[in-house]
């Protein structure tokens, strides 16, 4: 499974950053053979669902985790604070 965040404040441990205004630049970096959970900062962002839409369009299969970063917080689970400069 390979996990992707479209936002650059703070990230699931082991995700992978792609900035969602470079999704094609970052194709590569997709599995064809694995589940991609793809995911944004809050429930509200419709951003997560677009880009794994457009993945899905791709042939790479994808999952969204719901609620964002911030349920994945809410439920007890880790996350990585990163630097605010990061490409978005």
């Amino acid at each position: 499974i390979l996990i992707i965040n479209l936002i650059s404040l703070a990230i699931i441990l082991l995700s992978t950053h792609i900035p969602f205004n470079n999704l094609d630049g970052h194709l590569s970096m997709l599995h064809k053979d694995k589940v991609n959970i793809i995911y944004s900062y809050c429930p509200y962002c419709k951003k997560a669902l677009k880009a794994a839409y457009y993945f899905a369009t791709k042939s790479y299969p994808t999952m969204v985790l719901e609620g964002g970063i911030m349920i994945w917080k809410e439920l007890g689970f880790d996350i990585v604070k990163t630097s605010s400069n990061i490409d978005r």
